[in-house]
């Protein structure tokens, strides 16, 4: 027995180094926004999107969650969350949301990238109103009262891998493999 617990116990500690390096490490959010705005080029390109807790980081179509960036360094493998506003596709109040609260008005994304192939993933939606604003009687601007964040998919959408594709070919691929790979 003595032996049977001294064989598991070897076991054990020579498999933790090789299970510490498959944690993914996690990066300081204000690198990666330096690393951003050197991409940029220009730092009017760059703008903030706050919805509930949850900060992100836009340059043109790309909206990243700084947060939530990851690398594993075992299969060298890069993950990030990234939003996508459905004003911008015109699909805003399309979609009422299935928790009555609103119609959704973003979609949450998590983005792979592995030996420079992205692999997009839908992860979650946000809900909201669309507000407009009028200035001389007519609509000057719209924004969103958003209200939730809810993970999975809603029911009202049945097609989200078109979504996916979607996401994909709207974002800037080329700068976001640049921005992993700045890290």
């Amino acid at each position: 027995m003595k032996k049977l617990f001294l064989v598991i116990f070897l076991i054990i500690l020579t498999c933790i180094p090789v299970l510490a390096e498959t944690k993914s490490t996690k990066t300081d959010t204000p690198s990666l926004e330096k690393n951003l705005y050197k991409l940029a080029g220009n730092y009017h390109n760059i703008y903030y999107l706050n919805i509930l807790n949850n900060k992100y980081t836009c340059c043109n179509n790309n909206c990243y969650d700084f947060d939530s960036f990851h690398y594993n360094k075992l299969i060298k493998t890069y993950s990030i969350d990234m939003i996508a506003d459905l004003m911008n596709w015109n699909l805003h109040e399309e979609y009422p949301s299935p928790n009555n609260d609103g119609y959704i008005s973003h979609l949450l994304f998590n983005v792979k990238m592995h030996n420079d192939k992205l692999v997009v993933k839908y992860k979650g939606f946000v809900t909201g109103n669309v507000i407009v604003d009028y200035k001389n009687d007519k609509a000057y601007s719209a924004r969103y009262n958003i209200l939730a964040i809810h993970k999975g998919k809603p029911v009202v959408i049945t097609n989200i891998t078109e979504f996916e594709t979607t996401f994909y070919e709207w974002i800037d691929i080329n700068a976001l493999k640049k921005l992993l790979k700045t890290w």
